[in-house]
């Protein structure tokens, strides 16, 4: 790389935000219109065109709960025992499936005379056809069984869904009223067995009655067990007052043994007589102790004393012995009496003995007989109850809600439909955008030009409306060219500029015309030449002749070196043009010449600034042999247009010949289109927008729109 080669500037790295996506939605709104306008319109034709289906649904109650008609027994066969909600779950899921059986469809299907209609009519199962119209759903959290058909015809699957449901009853009452007579013939042929064996415990019983002569064991019982129970009382009374006179005897007998004084005991000091006695006894003996202190033992006095208390003395002995006898007696009658007693005692316990094994072998007899008679009569309860039920039965299976013919059709929901083609509508639009943006290959953006070139973006060059390219704007673009080519070239001892682009019609040459004009108005010297031999338009924008020009200087003899008299004044007075002249068969070899560096080399000395016109790089080799003799290479590229590979390969090019590509001009710019709310660039160049809004509201024609490349050339 020569010394006069500007570095290549390194990409930026580029983050994506969502207000990029939001400018690539913007951009294609339009595209997302269409996109959604026409799936909308497709939607609702669509929905419009087809028949209306419309759902008719009955509802089945069903209890999952058994009927009992029996202590502890199921036998109407119609439902199961409560084992929590899993085993009501699963009742259900069981019920569900009867009713899509092929029992009840069959039977339906007959009720509702459909074997000779022709929908079902060729088929080889329209049974199976039948049932497959059938949608059978539980209704959640509750006992409910939703049974619903679809179709075009409302009173038709109405009547169908009825139809199912009412079958579906009708055979499980049937079901339950055959199971009820089932339950009945076996609880009648268990009845007979039973009835004889009662009779037999019947008879049982009053043989033992009979046999052991009793009429009330239980009673007869109590009665002996009460008698035992006094006479043990009476002989419990007797032992203890035959004890007491037992005692009382011995006292006594002890007393007249000793002559004691018998008042010591209160059985005998209770008797009168022995009281009178006793004083008398007492009183005598102070008369007898008396009269032994008065008289002498002999003495008359004191011997009829002493005989008195004698005699007193004895009548108390006989009155004792008296009274000891009446008690013998009464020790005698109460011992004749114990005696009695326990012999009444042990008959008694014998007596209770033989009428508790008497008792205990009724018990068992009537024991046997009581439970075959409880049996008996719960199974005939049970017959009874049964025989009811089968009149009355009470059926754990109705239908709750008959289907009536629906008023609106469940199919086509328009307004789903709608809402959805609306939501497929704008995704599909904005996908379809999305993805037109990843198709696009051009350059729409600087930051695209720095990454896919690494090169700088000297200026973005408004779209010229009206061809008028003195426009605020466009003149705004090529100042900031100017100013950077300028700040670009200020080390540099020459500067000539060399513009061009990958492709044609891309603004090469209005741009060139366009700068050199910024550049003349600046105050520099300023000449364009017209290198382009093959596509001339130089002399269309800067107003000129294309006649006596480029070529005719190149091709002119060598003793010819008057170039001054090719050059044209364009306007300004330090503005000059050489344009191209008649057109070469042999553009790079007259390009490539000494005689066309020399002309540089002349043009140099006498003006600040030589631009050149070049033709496209791609697949000519007048731009690759014209970049080697300047000192800086512009490429233009058209926004929206230029193929990021064409013009990648062109870049490549440049750099493989050591040309110096200072930057580029992304031309041809839509500021309000593709920078709308940019402040960037639409608010940069708002003095043309604002000129182009005037346009319009002052109620002028639709201006023509132009490229800042001419319209009839590169």
């Amino acid at each position: 790389m020569s010394a006069l080669q500007a570095e290549p500037v390194a990409a930026p790295s580029r983050e994506v935000h969502l207000r990029d996506y939001w400018k690539i939605a913007w951009q294609g709104r339009w595209t997302v219109a269409a996109v959604f306008g026409a799936i909308v319109a497709a939607a609702m034709a669509w929905t419009f065109l087809q028949t209306p289906i419309y759902r008719a649904t009955a509802v089945v109650e069903v209890q999952p709960q058994a009927r009992r008609v029996g202590p502890g027994q199921d036998v109407s066969g119609l439902g199961v025992a409560s084992y929590g909600w899993f085993a009501e779950e699963r009742y259900q899921n069981t019920q569900i499936e009867i009713i899509k059986s092929r029992v009840i469809g069959e039977r339906a299907f007959a009720v509702l005379g459909l074997r000779r209609d022709p929908r079902f009519e060729g088929l080889a199962d329209p049974v199976a056809a039948f049932i497959g119209r059938m949608k059978v759903e539980p209704r959640r959290e509750t006992g409910l069984i939703e049974i619903s058909i679809e179709g075009p015809d409302r009173e038709e699957i109405a009547r169908w869904a009825n139809a199912v449901a009412d079958t579906y009853v009708d055979r499980n009452i049937e079901r339950a009223r055959e199971n009820t007579r089932n339950a009945v013939a076996a609880i009648e042929n268990l009845m007979q067995p039973l009835k004889e064996k009662l009779s037999d415990a019947e008879r049982s019983r009053f043989e033992v009655l009979r046999e052991k002569q009793i009429y009330n064991p239980e009673n007869q019982q109590a009665i002996v067990r009460q008698r035992l129970t006094r006479l043990n009382e009476e002989l419990s009374e007797t032992e203890v007052k035959l004890g007491g006179l037992r005692s009382l005897l011995a006292k006594i007998r002890e007393i007249l043994q000793k002559d004691g004084n018998p008042m010591i005991l209160p059985d005998l000091a209770k008797d009168v007589e022995l009281q009178d006695y006793n004083r008398q006894k007492v009183s005598l003996e102070r008369e007898v102790e008396s009269a032994k202190v008065l008289y002498r033992p002999g003495h008359p006095a004191y011997q009829e004393k002493a005989t008195q208390l004698g005699k007193v003395q004895q009548r108390i002995r006989d009155r004792v012995s008296l009274i000891l006898g009446t008690i013998q007696d009464d020790y005698d009658l109460a011992s004749n009496k114990e005696a009695y007693l326990r012999g009444e005692i042990r008959k008694a316990e014998e007596q209770s003995y033989q009428v508790g094994v008497a008792a205990s072998q009724y018990s068992l007899v009537e024991t046997d007989a009581d439970t075959r008679k409880q049996l008996y009569d719960a199974i005939t309860k049970t017959l009874n109850e049964v025989t009811v039920a089968s009149d009355l039965l009470a059926n754990n299976v109705s239908v709750l809600d008959h289907a009536i013919p629906p008023l609106r059709p469940i199919k086509p929901q328009k307004r789903l439909n709608l809402a959805l083609s609306g939501i497929m509508g704008v995704f599909l639009g904005l996908a379809t955008v999305f993805f037109l943006d990843y198709l696009d290959n051009t350059f729409r953006t600087p930051e695209d030009i720095e990454q896919h070139l690494r090169l700088n973006t000297l200026a973005v060059v408004p779209r010229i409306l009206d061809g008028d390219v003195n426009s605020h704007a466009v003149k705004e673009a090529y100042q900031t060219l100017r100013t950077a080519l300028i700040f670009l070239s200020r080390n540099r001892e020459r500067r000539i500029l060399l513009v061009t682009s990958s492709g044609p019609q891309e603004g090469k040459s209005s741009t060139t015309a366009q700068l050199a004009r910024s550049l003349a108005s600046a105050g520099d010297r300023v000449v364009v030449v017209d290198c382009d031999l093959r596509r001339p338009t130089q002399h269309v924008h800067l107003g000129l002749n294309r006649e006596h020009g480029l070529t005719n200087y190149l091709a002119a003899p060598k003793e010819s070196h008057d170039w001054q008299s090719y050059v044209k004044q364009v306007g300004p007075e330090n503005l000059d043009a050489i344009t191209c002249g008649p057109i070469p068969p042999n553009p790079p070899e007259l390009l490539g010449s000494e005689r066309f560096a020399a002309l540089l080399a002349a043009l140099h000395e006498k003006y600040d600034w030589v631009v050149l016109d070049s033709p496209p790089a791609m697949s000519l080799a007048d731009a690759s042999v014209l970049a080697t003799r300047v000192e800086m290479v512009l490429l233009v590229i058209q926004h929206n247009k230029a193929d990021r590979d064409l013009v990648s390969r062109s870049v490549a090019q440049f750099r493989n010949v050591g040309a110096n590509l200072v930057g580029a001009v992304l031309n041809n710019v839509d500021i309000e289109k593709a920078y709308k709310g940019d402040y960037y660039y639409a608010g940069y160049y708002y003095y043309g927008a604002d000129r182009k809004k005037k346009r319009r509201r002052s109620g002028g024609a639709r201006p023509g729109e132009s490229s800042a490349g001419t319209m009839t050339g590169a």
